[in-house]
């Protein structure tokens, strides 16, 4: 978007320039799927599961949904007075779903952030540059639907009616856990030191890559006391987790229960140690149904430890894609938890300078607790920093939650189980979490799902493997950049416009600049059209850059050539008009050239731009249908050279009514 001319001349092409500004405005962002590498044909897509209101979308944008294996629509757009609310919702009968006042509240997308000890690779790179897709679209969209509130069918005044306010980006940053603590003591360095050194660097890669930053930005170590302790005491209370004693190392019975077992509720609140999530209590708290464990896990992880043990042992050890290393690397934790599928909430961790004569080193990052010292457990900072953000901002819904596809098992499952855990309310009970509730037998509990929309993109794979620090088979977002940079610049160069008198031969305007280079922009496109669907694997390669750079250059010049073109347009106007105010002032009548005639080149590049601007349209709304997207941009950029090339090397004129050729 920021190669569409700013300027609007009054030429007869500054129209079609402006509607084909409306396309690259979100050409910039909608980095997304290709059916031509095989993922997904539209035939075989899923359908659209509509929202609560079931009406007509303002918008109509769709996102996969991984929890519900669906495409959801994102935004709100039910009449808030009628009651209906179409958003991405679950089927559990959210409480607040379709209520008046849920019609107008924001949409809230969560995004999962990085754990800063080491520099950004392209795997991150390719999830942010698609989710910055999505983000995009999504809010050009709630622009569209923000302006029609004001006007009624066909543009007439209508009464204003109650609009939502504009989406609302968080993202975390994990800046406490094992692999900062572990990189930190190696160089010698202060951990939060190390995380911030490579959280600006970070933030430093996303603005290259030109992703927008979120608006709110959460951080762990500013979150513990006041949201995960609390979070962690509230699911403690509900009996859905227990306390692993410190003292029982050995597999002796101790604290407020056996080693087997460990304490739970009130009692577990005495007890000093570890907090593990109780998967068998949670599960049997609902009886099953809509709460259950492992909604998003493969099949052996989501049973019982008969079927799912050796899975949970094979997992805890994968230190780059299972658990984060939930237990520290203590076989002896992971053996005596009540089920191979409970997980950390809390990690006892000796404070510095104690004498508490376990083998565990001393660590600097730790927090005073109900359990003793000890740190936040890796699954559980996403729940408990997105309710303490939202409870600031009333007036929005968390709708989506994204990441990784390596995230959406065991990490945002376990997110999920934790966080229906917390606001789980007893049927005779009112007040709390999700409002009042309702009577029923005893011991029952209101059955509430989480956050309804989950996104995930695809793995990125270099020569065959999975691109991953633990394999050292990863490229950083900075070397990336670094070399595309030479490579594109060379290309640029030797292809730059020929500096004349006038147009070259292929109506390249002289001197409209002297390099196309943009690594950022390259990878960008990339990820849009030719890396296959954002959900699905893609595969890096020099050779795939090189070609999304030519397409990129292909449509800048079109854009550069066009803006040249309006702007020596603009310039024989404004002659023509002086030369008008002069004859008027001897007593001429004619101020200016009234509007060019079109001939069919014009009417045909017109009908051009609007079919590719629906194109686009669609492609964006469809998932983040890139390949459809690209395709479309191409098509357009094609066909406006063509129609500069014809202009330019025609001899015809363009006949004004009641003046002159040109």
């Amino acid at each position: 978007s920021s190669y569409v001319p700013s300027h609007r001349p009054s030429s007869v092409a500054s129209s079609l320039l402006r509607s084909y500004g409306s396309t690259a405005s979100i050409a910039d962002s909608s980095r997304s799927s290709s059916s031509r590498d095989g993922f997904e044909p539209a035939a075989q897509r899923p359908a659209v599961r509509k929202g609560g209101g079931g009406g007509e979308r303002v918008g109509g944008m769709v996102l996969y949904d991984s929890l519900t294996s669906t495409r959801v629509p994102i935004l709100p757009t039910g009449d808030a007075a009628a009651g209906t609310d179409n958003f991405a919702s679950s089927s559990s009968g959210d409480a607040d779903s379709g209520s008046g006042e849920d019609a107008t509240r924001g949409l809230a997308w969560y995004t999962c952030g990085p754990t800063v000890y080491d520099s950004a690779h392209l795997g991150h790179a390719r999830t942010y540059v698609c989710l910055d897709a999505a983000r995009r679209v999504i809010e050009h969209r709630w622009r569209q639907g923000s302006s029609s509130t004001s006007s009624g069918a066909g543009g007439s005044p209508s009464p204003p009616s109650p609009s939502p306010p504009p989406p609302l980006f968080v993202m975390n940053v994990t800046d406490v856990d094992d692999k900062i603590l572990n990189r930190a003591s190696e160089y010698g360095v202060d951990p939060l030191e190390l995380a911030r050194k490579y959280e600006a660097e970070f933030w430093e890669d996303m603005d290259s890559l030109n992703v927008l930053r979120p608006n709110v930005v959460t951080r762990v170590t500013e979150h513990v006391d006041d949201a995960v302790v609390p979070y962690v005491e509230r699911i403690v209370e509900n009996g859905m987790a227990y306390v692993m004693p410190d003292d029982d190392d050995d597999g002796g019975g101790g604290g407020g229960g056996g080693a087997e077992d460990g304490a739970s509720g009130g009692e577990a609140q005495e007890t000093k140690g570890s907090v593990y999530f109780d998967v068998r209590a949670f599960e049997a708290a609902y009886g099953g149904g809509i709460n259950k464990y492992g909604k998003m896990a493969p099949p052996p992880a989501s049973t019982g430890a008969d079927n799912g043990g050796d899975f949970f042992s094979w997992n805890d050890d994968d230190d780059d894609d299972g658990d984060g290393g939930d237990d520290g690397g203590d076989a002896q934790k992971r053996r005596r938890k009540r089920d191979p599928r409970d997980f950390v909430l809390w990690k006892s961790r000796p404070a510095p300078g104690s004498d508490s004569g376990a083998e565990e080193e001393e660590e600097e990052l730790s927090w005073n607790s109900p359990w003793g010292r000890g740190r936040p457990g890796w699954h559980i900072e996403c729940s408990a920093m997105i309710d303490r953000t939202m409870e600031r901002f009333p007036n929005h819904k968390m709708t989506v939650h994204a990441g990784g596809i390596d995230l959406k098992f065991p990490h945002h499952s376990n997110e999920i189980a934790q966080a229906e855990a917390y606001r789980s309310i007893p049927c005779d009970e009112s007040g709390g979490i999700g409002g009042e509730g309702g009577g029923g037998e005893g011991g029952e509990r209101r059955k509430e799902e989480w956050i309804p929309h989950w996104v995930h993109t695809g793995h990125l794979h270099i020569r065959g493997l999975k691109m991953s620090k633990s394999l050292k088979n990863f490229i950083t977002i900075r070397e990336m950049l670094r070399e595309n940079s030479s490579s594109s610049s060379s290309s640029s160069s030797s292809s730059s416009p020929a500096e004349d008198d006038g147009e070259d031969g292929n109506g390249t305007a002289a001197g409209t600049t002297t390099s196309l280079s943009s690594p950022s922009d390259d990878f960008r496109l990339w990820c849009l059209g030719l890396s296959g669907s954002y959900r699905g694997p893609a595969t890096y390669s020099p050779d795939r850059i090189s070609e999304a750079r030519s397409m990129r250059e292909g449509i800048v010049r079109f854009l550069l050539d066009g803006e040249e073109r309006v702007r020596r347009w603009s310039s024989r106007d404004a002659a023509a008009a002086d030369d008008d105010d002069a004859a008027g002032a001897d007593g001429g009548t004619t101020r200016g050239h009234p509007p060019a005639r079109w001939s069919d080149d014009e009417y045909d590049l017109h009908a051009l731009s609007s079919e590719c601007a629906s194109a686009c349209e669609r492609a964006a709304d469809d998932d983040l249908d890139g390949s459809s997207y690209a395709r479309a941009l191409v098509r357009l950029s094609d066909g406006g050279r063509a129609y500069l090339l014809r202009s330019s090397s025609s001899s015809r004129s363009s006949s004004y009514e009641g003046g002159d050729g040109d």
